[in-house]
């Protein structure tokens, strides 16, 4: 097992470090999707459609203080009503587009996450509004748990050491992030398989071995044919 193998899966190295790592040998490969997946998770994401399905979560803890009728709320959950269908089902959706350096900060922090949704504040006044009197939110936020950015550091570190396995079976020498130019031209083979099942279905990517090669290339079509003229053999002493 090579020494960037051991950093990372012993957290001797931060996933930021195994990323840049990893971004070289993307690179090398010549593998575009992989390149970008890297330069996203160090730099963050811009676009909700950019994320990956590991970086969407849903969060319905949502909180409200201000005045309710003539009674001071803190940290009340919102009421039915108070929101419409399409503002809760937009705003339960949660979206992580940090990077991974930040995501690392986060998930560690002692104090709770929120996000500011007081520009809500109308809309539940209007919802709630009755005779002149409806709730008036001076705040309203959003929990966001750190387990959400924990949840996010063991995706990337799974598919990081994945990744590195993948590369370890093709010969490549990890500790240098050394490709020669036959492991890149036979890499580069792989590279649309390699991003799907490890990028994006957060599986392993196995190299057909040798010895399967030589079973289904050589063995198979003996094999085969051996079936085909015993079986003719038996045909033709029958009639």
């Amino acid at each position: 097992m090579s020494s960037f193998m051991n950093e990372i899966v012993s957290n001797e190295i931060s996933l930021e470090e195994g990323l840049q790592r990893l971004l070289v040998i993307a690179n090398k490969t010549e593998n575009k999707r992989l390149s970008e997946w890297c330069v996203q998770e160090l730099n963050g994401y811009k676009t909700p459609a950019d994320l990956p399905d590991y970086r969407k979560f849903t969060s319905r803890n949502i909180a409200y203080s201000g005045l309710n009728g003539h009674f001071q709320m803190t940290n009340t959950p919102i009421g039915p009503g108070f929101l419409s269908s399409k503002t809760l089902n937009d705003v339960e959706k949660v979206n992580l587009f940090e990077g991974v350096a930040e995501v690392e900060k986060r998930m560690s922090l002692q104090e709770n996450i929120y996000r500011d949704l007081t520009p809500l504040a109308s809309e539940v006044y209007q919802n709630t509004n009755k005779e002149g009197i409806g709730v008036m939110c001076t705040s309203i936020r959003q929990l966001i748990p750190a387990s959400f950015y924990s949840s996010v550091y063991s995706n990337v570190k799974t598919r990081i050491i994945n990744l590195l396995c993948s590369y370890e079976e093709a010969r490549v020498d990890l500790d240098k992030l050394d490709v020669t130019k036959n492991q890149a031209k036979a890499l580069r083979k792989k590279n649309s398989a390699i991003y799907k099942a490890v990028v994006v279905d957060g599986e392993t990517f196995t190299f057909a071995s040798k010895e399967k090669k030589v079973f289904w290339n050589i063995l198979v079509p003996i094999i085969i044919g051996l079936i085909v003229a015993v079986i003719g053999k038996i045909l033709t002493s029958l009639f």
